[in-house]
């Protein structure tokens, strides 16, 4: 709250000595770019016709999450506050559309009799929800033949409104401009595909999950905005956006990643 408090005195101590400059409408594509994670989770189970009553066994599995970065699309509606030629602060609204394949590999499974539990435990995508995986090849056709996830399973859209305030300067005549700043962002929409067993057609089949709770509703990040004015009204814009918060909502458990993009596109200068 207090952060909050001296961020907005601090804009209007700006604002009372700054001129409105130039008001801005940006399109572009963007591709994101989301590193590994390799972590040990901890499994209780029963083995196989130990009885009731049996105590589990431990097992500690080591398993990697993969991100596959996609295109998605930005868009934003901007203005400068210019306090002298060259110097200036951006602020506004925009909306990212960020898009990845997700993919979960089992690297290693130890633990007391865990063949006896689980069977054949290979390594490779394990099938199931990525928030209950479930370990090996478990679903077999009539020829006990493994059945394998559908290609689009791991494909993941998120939407964020994102405000950025950040502060720059020019060169050549107000021609190339270069700028950095921070920037807060709140998801508005997630869709997850997920993988899902059809006893009746007993094949595995694929399903989008709108779960916004599995991820962190607001993040921090930082931008770096590049932008050459072609005309009067028309720049090439090119932004950098490196988030400081975990993308997944752990609730303090296990590791989580970051969301990271780069964006080439196109701003138009209305004033």
């Amino acid at each position: 709250m207090r952060q909050s408090l001296l961020l907005f005195f601090l804009l209007g101590a700006f604002s009372s000595s700054a001129q409105i400059g130039n008001f801005q409408i940006s399109a572009a594509s963007n591709f994101t770019f989301v590193p590994s994670v390799t972590e040990h989770q901890t499994l209780l189970y029963t083995p196989r016709n130990s009885g009731y009553y049996a105590l589990p066994a431990v097992s500690v599995s080591s398993i990697k999450q993969s991100y596959e970065g996609k295109a998605g699309a930005s868009m934003s509606f901007q203005m400068d506050y210019t306090f002298n030629p060259r110097f200036f602060i951006t602020s506004g609204l925009g909306l990212d559309y960020f898009r990845y394949k997700k993919s979960v590999t089992l690297i290693s499974l130890k633990g007391e009799n865990f063949n006896e539990y689980f069977g054949s435990t290979r390594t490779g995508v394990p099938m199931g929800s990525f928030y209950q995986i479930q370990y090996g090849d478990v679903a077999e056709d009539l020829g006990a033949t493994p059945l394998a996830n559908p290609d689009n399973v791991g494909n993941t859209a998120l939407i964020y409104l994102q405000l950025p305030i950040l502060a720059g300067t020019s060169f050549f005549n107000e021609k190339l401009k270069i700028s950095a700043g921070p920037s807060l962002s709140m998801l508005l929409r997630s869709s997850e595909v997920e993988s899902y067993y059809d006893f009746q057609d007993q094949r595995v089949k694929s399903k989008a999950v709108h779960e916004i709770g599995n991820f962190e509703r607001f993040n921090v990040s930082g931008l770096v905005n590049v932008s050459f004015a072609v005309t009067k009204h028309i720049a090439i814009n090119a932004t950098g956006t490196k988030s400081f918060s975990p993308l997944y909502n752990s609730d303090g458990s296990g590791k989580s990643t970051t969301l990271n993009a780069i964006s080439l596109g196109a701003r138009y200068f209305i004033k």
